[in-house]
């Protein structure tokens, strides 16, 4: 998908996709003419991005998260995260385990 569907699809503008790709927590392919193009698995990982600035994460703190799991040979299975001042909207990513963004909410102790 192109930039403009991948940003509508995430509720943000194309200059913060930009932004997100200048940063290094997404890498958009481009088509012959130059245009970013989205895969489902960039759009999972995008939607990750997204609940973890805005559970107060910064960009660093994502961009590490990140890089760790892309260093993993697979992904962990990792409960959804229900703690703290965000536990009714933190969720902990699943952009490779084919199920995002359905994760399972997880009753708080």
């Amino acid at each position: 998908m192109r930039i403009g569907d991948a940003a509508a699809a995430l509720g943000v503008t194309t200059r913060t996709l930009r932004y997100y790709e200048q940063r290094g927590l997404v890498t958009a392919r481009r088509t012959p003419s130059g245009q970013r193009e989205y895969d489902e698995e960039d759009v999972r990982r995008l939607h990750a991005v997204r609940e973890l600035l805005d559970s107060g994460l910064t960009i660093g703190d994502v961009r590490v998260l990140i890089d760790i799991l892309d260093a993993l040979p697979e992904r962990p299975e990792v409960p959804p995260v229900r703690t703290g001042p965000y536990a009714d909207t933190c969720v902990v990513p699943r952009w490779r385990s084919g199920d995002w963004p359905n994760s399972t909410p997880v009753s708080g102790g």
